[in-house]
């Protein structure tokens, strides 16, 4: 029997609807194509000062579909997710959130302890919360700041979070550092960078300060989102002077907020025990902004931005989220799940914005709110970059046991080349259950007049019994 679900978008993945006549403001694609209504619609969406105020925008259901415009994939977002939850039996009550607000704001966070209640009292079972990037940050605020609400917390069966930027993420700053702009020219630089300035949610994503949280890994490795020109990690919310003249007020009142409420966090859930179970859904190899750099001080000073895959310490992240925000959270009630992200069997693709139609995410779905048994978590994907060409091809693979945990004795084996012994390659039980190999191109088969195609075989132990799993493969010539 499937469980109820609830489902928390990311940033900016809810609508936005004027309060008085329920027009959508945002994701309003024709307002936003006629320059007369473009500016009063920019004006409109920008945040309040003051968060105890009201104004005339509320927020609606989660954006069912759109064209890829912001920094976040919107293309079939929550309609893909829908889709896999209606398909176990799971149909998904959908929370929207105010994403000119921050991930704390209490008329917002009311709303949602409502609509867990509800969705517990109609249907007398526990709730299952799927969160997505910035929604997860938000059902983490609801459940520490009541954590003394017993009646919340039993009506919650598990959180299943795909993406979420635990410790921060850059690619919120590339905007209002006016780095970005939204695609096909509908929001120029400064225009997405006066949004995003006026967004407290887009704050709440920054990495917070290193003085008060502890950004470092399971590992004891820094993370190393956000740098000085030492090296040294630091924070956009507390180092400002890259904030512009005509924005400083403003992006300093959003920021003070964050890191008040925000800049001091730990790595693990503040619950009572035995707390709430988090299956943590984490993407890892795909091009991330992966670190900041803020170089010089004063008026001079600058940010750099380094994109990147994380290839010698395997690390890169989902599209939007570095892995090592994703994985950094950690405690005895939660479970990662670290699932490849490229070209997987299929020829498809899944990054940050459809996480969920990852092989792994939606084996993960059906297991815990369909309550199906859980297939073998060994799963592979090429790298996006080398699906059309070069000289070799990069697999990234996993092997994981029922609970997250690196599989014992793993490995990956090529299949069906063309010359000389397969290649395999052990996974370092180091890694996270992760593993990336190289494949020479040119030992790949052709299929045809534009494909090559591969096997894989992933091998591990579980309670002694050995899984074995054979993924296809297809690349171009």
């Amino acid at each position: 029997m499937s469980k109820p679900t609830i489902y928390i978008p990311g940033l900016p993945g809810s609508n936005l609807l004027d309060s008085h006549t329920e027009k959508k403001l945002f994701l309003n694609i024709p307002g936003l194509l006629s320059p007369a209504k473009k500016k009063e619609i920019l004006r409109r969406l920008r945040g309040p000062d003051d968060l105890v105020k009201g104004d005339d925008v509320v927020a609606g259901i989660p954006i069912r579909r759109a064209a890829k415009l912001l920094f976040l994939d919107l293309a079939k977002q929550a309609d893909s997710l829908y889709d896999i939850l209606e398909g176990i039996g799971s149909e998904p009550a959908k929370f929207g959130w105010d994403w000119r607000r921050p991930v704390y704001d209490q008329p917002m966070l009311d709303r949602l302890e409502g609509a867990i209640l509800r969705l517990h009292q109609v249907t007398q079972q526990r709730v299952i919360v799927v969160a997505h990037s910035t929604g997860g940050l938000v059902i983490r605020r609801l459940l520490e700041e009541r954590s003394g609400n017993a009646n919340l917390l039993q009506c919650i069966e598990r959180i299943i979070a795909f993406g979420v930027p635990w410790a921060g993420t850059l690619k919120s700053f590339t905007f209002l550092d006016a780095q970005d702009s939204f695609a096909l020219g509908l929001v120029n630089r400064t225009q997405a960078q006066n949004l995003l300035a006026h967004s407290w949610a887009a704050f709440d994503l920054l990495p917070p300060d290193p003085a008060k949280t502890n950004m470092t890994d399971a590992a004891g490795r820094p993370l190393n989102l956000v740098v000085d020109g030492n090296g040294n990690q630091i924070s956009p919310l507390i180092e400002r002077d890259w904030y512009p003249a005509a924005l400083r007020h403003v992006m300093t009142l959003r920021a003070d907020g964050a890191d008040h409420q925000l800049g001091r966090r730990l790595s693990s859930f503040n619950l009572p025990a035995p707390g709430i179970p988090v299956t943590n859904v984490v993407g890892w190899g795909t091009a991330t902004t992966l670190q900041a750099r803020i170089l010089g001080t004063g008026a001079g000073q600058s940010v750099e931005f380094i994109d990147g895959k994380g290839d010698r310490t395997l690390d890169g992240g989902d599209g939007t989220v570095p892995r090592v925000s994703a994985a950094w959270l950690r405690g005895p009630e939660v479970n990662t799940y670290h699932v490849p992200v490229g070209i997987v069997p299929g020829a498809t693709k899944h990054p940050h914005g459809v996480l969920w139609r990852n092989p792994g995410g939606r084996n993960l779905l059906r297991h815990f709110v369909g309550g199906r048994p859980l297939e073998p978590f060994l799963y592979g994907a090429v790298d996006d970059s080398d699906f059309f060409g070069g000289n070799s091809v990069r697999l990234r693979a996993v092997a994981l046991a029922g609970d997250g945990r690196p599989l014992a004795n793993a490995s990956v084996r090529t299949l069906d080349l063309t010359s000389g012994p397969p290649i395999t390659k052990s996974f370092d039980p180091a890694d996270d259950g992760r593993l990336m190999m190289t494949i020479p191109r040119n030992r790949i088969p052709k299929v045809g007049t534009q494909l090559r195609r591969f096997r894989i075989e992933i091998r591990g132990r579980v309670n002694g019994q050995d899984q074995v799993e054979s993924r296809l493969f297809f690349v171009r010539l």
